[in-house]
């Protein structure tokens, strides 16, 4: 496990130099050492924390969810059980395996600035074979944090830079997206080349912790990021260094947004900041339509959105009534009163492009029964499901009851364009 001490220790001492901050220092030890990371204050408030997924420890998974721990858990197990006492007065981080702590033990060390208790930080071990390793690590983090306490380069990087406040908004503010913006005479403040991507993510967080968080960790994965918080959103202006790096950068912003279950929508390519209102757009459509219709992921691009976007422009622009074609109103009506399935059986034609066999295999029928259903709903109709322009119309009917919550037979087939 300490075999790439050293280069860690090089490695953060240069950031620590940078300007990384304390969030930014414990994801860079987890994605180092893949080892759950936690800092408190002296009193258990929060300073940051890395981890894939949650804790093994509820006492620290509280203290992540409410930002400190509770005064019961304080007073009840950490004083009784001598924590406050033994932790502090070590010159190293010792290995915790009483009290609460029994069940999840831990390294724990006292982080010191200027002989000043100031917290503790802990590595989250529940394996008593490597406690020793565990312990000598955790010491050389908190020596290496209480470092970055003392810098004056943190305290620079936490401070906002104006002029790059003054670009961010320029660039986001609905009010100077008109405005031509010169890249030339910012780029010596924000280092930024061609080609970008806009990131819109929706934080739902009015009192900003979220907001803080969230771009804290985006900081620590593109440090030279544009940022700007709007109402419960956080746009970013993200550096695309190829084309090939446009699916790492998508996997990167899923794995920080994916443990916060937040959700963040990503526009296309663009080279000229004069085009970055219609960019802008793309992030925002994107992540409100990719929200709506597929909640369990955590990025939405908006090129492989863009059939739902142009849908939930229709449904939320136009009356309900005229939203579906007057073909498929009446065929639910027939199959709701005759017991029938021909709904579901012409949106499988038209969802396999108008293959009668493979439409008959994916309702897993056969393909004479395909054929008459075909011929009924053609007849019930008289329309010819075959010609484009009709097939286009049911093909966009269907798309938008997707968006409306309309399902088929026992719901285990529900409308739409994807698999």
């Amino acid at each position: 496990m300490l075999k790439n001490i050293t280069d860690f220790y090089e490695e953060a001492i240069l950031k620590i130099g940078e300007g990384i901050n304390p969030d930014e220092f414990a994801h860079m030890v987890y994605s180092y050492f893949h080892i759950p990371i936690i800092i408190v204050d002296e009193g258990y408030k929060l300073l940051a924390y890395a981890n894939d997924g949650s804790f093994a420890d509820p006492y620290w998974e509280d203290i992540v969810r409410f930002g400190t721990a509770r005064s019961e858990t304080i007073a009840n197990h950490y004083v009784k059980a001598g924590y406050l006492e033994s932790i502090p007065k070590a010159n190293e981080a010792i290995y915790v395996d009483w009290g609460v702590s029994r069940d999840y033990p831990q390294s724990c060390g006292p982080i010191y600035v200027n002989t000043e208790l100031e917290g503790f930080l802990s590595l989250l071990f529940m394996d008593p074979a490597v406690k020793d390793e565990a312990c000598r690590l955790n010491t050389l983090l908190c020596r290496l944090f209480a470092i970055l306490l003392q810098t004056t380069s943190y305290q620079k990087r936490t401070m906002r830079n104006p002029i790059r406040q003054v670009f961010a908004r320029k660039f986001f503010d609905p009010e100077n997206l008109n405005e031509p913006l010169d890249a030339d005479s910012y780029r010596p403040y924000i280092n930024l080349s061609p080609d970008y991507r806009i990131a819109v993510i929706g934080t739902f967080d009015e009192g900003r912790k979220m907001s803080e968080l969230v771009r804290s960790r985006i900081r620590s994965t593109y440090p030279n990021v544009i940022y700007l918080m709007k109402q419960q959103f956080l746009y970013v202006l993200l550096e695309c260094r190829s084309v090939d790096y446009d699916g790492i950068m998508e996997q990167k912003i899923a794995q920080v947004l994916g443990t916060l279950m937040l959700h963040a929508g990503i526009s296309q390519r663009f080279s000229s900041f004069k085009d970055r209102a219609r960019y802008i757009e793309q992030a925002e459509a994107a992540l409100h339509a990719g929200t709506w219709t597929s909640p369990e992921k955590a990025v939405y691009t908006y090129k492989d959105h863009y059939s739902s976007i142009m849908l939930m422009a229709a449904v939320t622009s136009m009356a309900r009534e005229n939203l579906i074609p007057d073909e498929l109103v009446e065929l639910h009506r027939y199959d709701e009163e005759n017991a029938s399935s021909y709904t579901e059986t012409l949106f499988a034609y038209l969802y396999e492009r108008n293959d009668l066999n493979r439409a008959a295999a994916r309702l897993h029928i056969h393909r004479n029964t395909m054929h008459y259903r075909m011929e009924k709903i053609c007849q019930l109709l008289n329309i010819d499901p075959d010609e484009p322009q009709t097939a286009l119309r049911l093909e966009i009917g269907f798309g938008i009851e997707k968006f409306l919550g309309t399902n088929f037979g026992d719901g285990s087939f529900h409308v739409g364009f994807s698999t």
